[in-house]
């Protein structure tokens, strides 16, 4: 058998490599001077952004490699903020729809039936918002909090 076999690396192993941070400045903090091995100045794409949020790699093979990559940390609470504004979205829509059933089923109803699921709720608001000040004034008295 041969030793020619390539090794398989994993990610988190090559995410190990990724040891370095940049640093911000201002524009017009960029130095007007290249050092010693000359300096690569670069722009990131709308696409760019998005490669790196879906955990793409950027990089550069000039004399020096340079490859960026997002944090996965920061990443995970972008997706999870995806998701929720996705969920939201979807919420609307189904709140919507929501609201055109229960007109729907409104306007098929005689008035007095309409009156009474008006003041029942009414009622059920009025209790929850009570319910919901008395739980904040619990934890405002007993030190709690979210």
């Amino acid at each position: 058998m041969s030793n020619n076999k390539k090794k398989i690396i994993n990610r988190k192993e090559i995410r190990k490599w990724f040891d370095m941070e940049l640093e911000i400045i201002d524009i017009s903090q960029v130095p007007k001077k290249q050092s010693l091995f000359g300096n690569s100045y670069f722009i990131l794409t709308k696409e760019d952004v998005k490669a790196l949020k879906r955990g793409r790699v950027l990089y550069d093979l000039d004399e020096y490699g340079t490859f960026i990559m997002l944090d996965p940390e920061y990443r995970k609470e972008l997706r999870d903020k995806e998701l929720l504004k996705e969920m939201a979205e979807r919420g609307r829509e189904n709140d919507e729809k929501f609201h055109d059933d229960v007109v729907s089923a409104l306007d098929a109803m005689p008035a007095y039936t309409k009156k009474a699921i008006l003041d029942r709720t009414q009622e059920l608001i009025k209790d929850a918002i009570v319910s919901a000040a008395d739980k904040d004034k619990d934890e405002v008295t007993n030190g709690s909090k979210d």
